[in-house]
């Protein structure tokens, strides 16, 4: 599969930069940390790894910010099905309970990220 194009027939960066980082999520959830190589990143969304470091400066970077992705994603699924309880304990452990069943079903993901988050490179901190 090639990139989308935009309507002036080019990939805008914003663009780029998600579809690298859904290609890094699809590679670590299948595989792990190791799994995440920038040469298959390079290879799978048709950009150069040049392109690639010139938005994350390394694997661990690009993790974290999948992660970030993730996190924001999960916060729209969850506005748009509000928790659900009587009180605000129940309600959290609602959230709690939908997190860790997301977490759940990616499992070498959530290794890879953590694998990332323990990195010394204050960017990815």
């Amino acid at each position: 599969k090639g990139l989308p194009i935009s309507n002036s027939g080019l990939l805008s960066q914003s663009q780029r930069r998600r579809r690298i980082v859904q290609t890094a999520v699809a590679l670590a959830a299948e595989g792990g940390y190791d799994a995440v190589v920038m040469r298959d990143l390079a290879d799978q969304p048709n950009v150069s790894v040049g392109t690639i470091y010139n938005y994350f400066t390394s694997k661990d970077h690009l993790l974290a910010s999948a992660w970030v992705e993730w996190v924001t994603d999960l916060e729209e699924r969850i506005g748009g099905h509000p928790p659900r309880g009587d009180t605000p304990a129940e309600r959290v452990m609602d959230v709690l309970g939908r997190v860790c069943t997301a977490l759940g079903r990616q499992p070498k993901l959530v290794s890879a990220i953590l694998t990332a988050a323990t990195s010394n490179d204050p960017q990815v901190v």
